[in-house]
């Protein structure tokens, strides 16, 4: 936002760790020195730990990019919340070992026989956030130096986390700690000196030229607001500068830094102090008393937690569930009668009455309900800018993220790292997939990922239940009654949003193809008011079999899908809700995993934007009435309680481990 007015090529103090601007302070310089000299100590294990913001991620991937240039084969891990055979996997998996059966012990014959690949090299397995190893998961590693030590790889593993780290791993390898393990080291904060050293370096990555100026007494306030913690001196740089850009400014003097961290610390007052051990009991403690925070980022997102909340509060053993809505209030009311049915009475919090939330003002609400609520775990949905931008605060601020759908919808997305689910999918904790098993898991998929069902169809039935009782559109059948073609019936169309004035070409081949299809088939568009005055749409839409009707909640959706011939869609959800219908779905260029054309169980084919294929596929829907559709066996209305279940246990087993730190910490003498 900044960088223009300061001449600087990209942000300086961005908040993820990124190699490129590693700093050797001189808290730092015992750790990346024994990092850079793992391989010259005989013994296998090295521990770094370190507080809050320390920069630990950074430096980790710094050395694992200077591992690699030398030759070194490396395994990396992120997420830790694996107990001991998930952990197993994991590691065959980053070595590239694969397995044909279940059992863990299937793994260890292909792990035998890639060392023996490795014979005479050097390999090395890297762990980030390793406190939340369990002593099973810890007691593994010996396990695996000793595969490696028998196919004669010189194996090394290095184990990143929080200053906790350091006990756990002294209990579950005290017997051999002296041989097994090499000293441990500990990344600290930084000086005065250190830390203005910190903020020109990483400013002179990005071209710095001076400007902004710092005046010495500056960098003094900066140290004094941030205890010299690299993370937090970040945060605060961040918004000096920004401060000075909407000011005009070039200059940053010590009351300058006073004003704007005093205003930076009113926002976030719920920060803990840096990371003492007696300072994390008690944010454990307040945790348990905290909430789950559920983040619908869209239309499909506001459906697919409604089931979720339900079964959340029908539990005694679960925080108070809330929910962030990152969409426009419209599309909170349109399924409000639907959080009604299933007995849910909270409001959103944050829900903009304008319409879906820019990210910047995405990112300042999303915090401000960090800050309120505290809460034990964030769950995000799928992917859209809107829940990565979610993820990645949960990411900074150390909140555990769990991801619905945090395999691929898409066959694009199998392959594609960079997509917003598969950069969800990498920062989460806790993983749970709505596919088959048996698909491809795409890039980067964690083995630890759950499968429990799809909590999309769980609201299909909670809004087919509370349409027969109270139907959303009473006048909904004599309507489509008035429209349908004798032979053929009607279609649904339903699309994503396509911005007319930023894709002009897009906006009008859409309506151009409608056009053709209504030639044969009638088409029922819902759609938002906004679109439905959209310029020239009434006039490419004259004359042809095409009607416009306000959005929909989830209840008359589905009530108008359940009797038309097939549904015309590129949205995912929509495919996936019409095959628990059985209504066929012509796909237009979404390509699903689960289509027949690519192997799998959704019986309808892709046909893009040609409008012979769509006709075509109109009329053999039509005479022969599609394909029957096997939809999965897990997709049976009841996943949402078997996600929550899994949830429970998950968040009790993290109590459990905050409970054993808190216990361990009270006996320590002194």
């Amino acid at each position: 936002m900044y960088e223009r007015h300061f001449g600087l090529s990209s942000p300086p103090f961005r908040l993820s760790a990124d190699p490129e601007f590693l700093f050797t302070s001189a808290g730092h310089a015992d750790a990346i020195d024994a990092m850079r000299g793992i391989f010259v100590d005989p013994r296998t294990l090295l521990v770094i730990a370190g507080d809050l913001g320390a920069g630990k991620t950074t430096v980790l991937r710094a050395l694992i990019e200077e591992w690699r240039v030398q030759g070194v084969a490396v395994a990396q891990l992120v997420s830790t919340q694996l107990d001991a055979t998930e952990l197993l996997e994991a590691v065959a998996l980053q070595f590239g070992a694969t397995a044909t059966g279940d059992a863990a012990s299937d793994f260890r014959e292909p792990l035998r026989r890639r060392f023996l690949g490795l014979q005479g090299h050097r390999a090395l397995l890297a762990i980030d956030e390793s406190q939340n190893l369990s002593p099973e998961a810890l007691r593994c590693l010996a396990e695996l130096a000793e595969l490696a030590s028998a196919a004669q790889v010189e194996f090394r593993i290095c184990l990143v986390g929080h200053p906790e780290l350091r006990a756990n791993v002294a209990r579950a390898f005290a017997a051999v700690l002296d041989t097994f393990g090499q000293p441990m080291c500990h990344l600290g904060t930084m000086g005065p000196e250190q830390t203005r050293g910190y903020i020109e370096h990483r400013l002179r990555i990005v071209g710095w030229e001076g400007v902004p100026s710092f005046d010495a007494p500056a960098f003094d306030e900066i140290h004094r607001f941030t205890d010299g913690v690299p993370r937090r001196i970040n945060v605060l740089a961040n918004r000096l500068l920004l401060a000075q850009m909407l000011a005009g400014g070039t200059r940053i003097d010590a009351p300058c830094v006073v004003a704007v961290a005093r205003a930076l610390r009113a926002e976030t007052a719920h920060e803990r102090p840096v990371a003492h051990h007696a300072a994390r009991v008690t944010a454990s403690s307040q945790a348990e008393r905290g909430s789950l925070l559920l983040v619908a980022s869209g239309r499909s997102d506001q459906i697919k937690v409604v089931p979720l909340l339900h079964a959340i509060e029908a539990r005694a053993d679960l925080p108070t569930p809330r929910l962030f809505s990152a969409t426009g209030r419209l599309t909170w009311e349109l399924n409000r009668k639907l959080h009604r049915f299933v007995g849910l009475v909270s409001e959103p919090v944050a829900c903009s009455a304008e319409g879906p939330l820019s990210l910047n003002d995405l990112s300042v609400r999303f915090e401000e309900a960090l800050v309120r609520y505290e809460p034990n775990a964030v769950v995000v949905f799928d992917g859209n800018a809107a829940s990565e931008c979610c993820a990645l605060i949960c990411r900074e601020r150390e909140v555990p993220v769990v991801h619905v759908g945090s395999d691929p919808q898409g066959v694009g997305e199998l392959l594609d790292a960079g997509s917003p689910r598969a950069v969800i999918a990498r920062i989460a904790d806790l993983r749970f997939s709505c596919q088959p098993v048996g698909r491809s898991p795409g890039p980067d998929a964690a083995p630890s990922t759950v499968s429990l069902g799809n909590p999309l169809i769980d609201a299909v039935r909670f809004a087919l239940q509370m349409e027969m009782r109270d139907p959303e559109s009473r006048d909904l059948g004599a309507f489509t009654g008035t429209l349908q073609n004798e032979r053929l019936g009607y279609g649904v169309v339903a699309l994503k949003a396509c911005d007319a004035a930023a894709a002009p070409a897009r906006s009008d081949e859409q309506l151009a193809l409608l056009r053709e299809v209504s030639r044969d088939l009638p088409l029922v568009w819902p759609m938002r008011r906004a679109d439905t005055e959209r310029p020239g749409l009434a006039r490419m839409l004259e004359g042809c079999q095409v009607t416009c009707i306000d959005e929909l909640g989830h209840g008359g959706f589905l009530r108008l899908l359940c009797g038309a011939t097939c549904a015309l869609t590129d949205c995912f959800d929509v495919i996936e809700e019409a095959a628990a219908l059985h209504v066929p779905a012509i796909s237009l260029g979404a390509g699903h995993v689960g289509q027949a054309a690519k192997g799998g169980w959704l019986q309808d084919e892709e046909t893009g934007t040609s409008v012979v294929r769509i006709t075509r596929a109109v009329w053999q829907i039509a005479f022969n009435g599609g394909r029957e559709i096997d939809t999965p066996p897990r997709w049976d209305g009841h996943a949402a309680p078997r996600i929550v279940e899994f949830l429970a246990g998950w968040l009790g087993r993290r109590a459990a481990g905050a409970d054993a730190l808190r216990i361990a910490v009270e006996a320590s003498p002194g």
